[in-house]
């Protein structure tokens, strides 16, 4: 499964988006063609990012809906899904209409 080269990734990402906060914050007050400098490096990061786990992300925005009481917008996940989430990456697209 490769967990350690995987938190070793996660530990590595995150000290990047640390040292990016930290040059934003040291700029304090900047113009928008800064901004676009900073919004680009925060992109260059996202690259590096493993994908999102489907099933994992699906089961995260039922939990916002229902906190936000929009009961209408949940989407069941199979619970077989719900207990492979965290190691598995479902395609959790909505079939197409035929």
């Amino acid at each position: 499964m490769g967990y350690a080269q995987k938190a070793r990734a996660h530990a590595d990402l995150a000290k990047a988006f640390i040292a990016l906060e930290a040059q934003i914050v040291s700029k304090g007050v900047f113009d928008v063609p800064q901004a676009d400098l900073f919004e680009a490096d925060v992109l260059r990061l996202e690259m590096n990012e493993p994908r999102s786990l489907g099933a994992l992300v699906r089961i995260c925005q039922n939990e916002i809906a229902a906190a936000r009481g929009k009961v209408q917008d949940i989407q069941p996940v199979p619970g077989w899904k719900r207990w492979l989430a965290h190691v598995y990456d479902f395609d959790m697209t909505a079939p197409s209409p035929t």
